[in-house]
């Protein structure tokens, strides 16, 4: 028989798994986005670059990731 103690604790720990699930699927959501973004500024200064007659054309891109704050 489950204490109302460890019932809070399995109630906690579900929350936060289904939190960092979560947290995780935005997150995964957001780096393809980012890179969909990538592969169209990459096809555009492709386009450019022969356009303009540029023989090499590079774009870096960075994910920046925010500090989650602490619980």
């Amino acid at each position: 028989m489950r204490t109302n103690e460890t019932a809070g604790r399995a109630d906690a720990e579900i929350s936060f798994s289904e939190t960092l699930e979560l947290d995780s699927r935005r997150l995964v959501d957001q780096i393809r986005r980012a890179l969909d973004i990538e592969q169209v500024l990459q096809r555009t200064a492709t386009g450019l670059a022969e356009m303009l007659e540029l023989s090499q054309v590079s774009i870096e891109l960075s994910v920046v990731v925010p500090d989650q704050p602490e619980e």
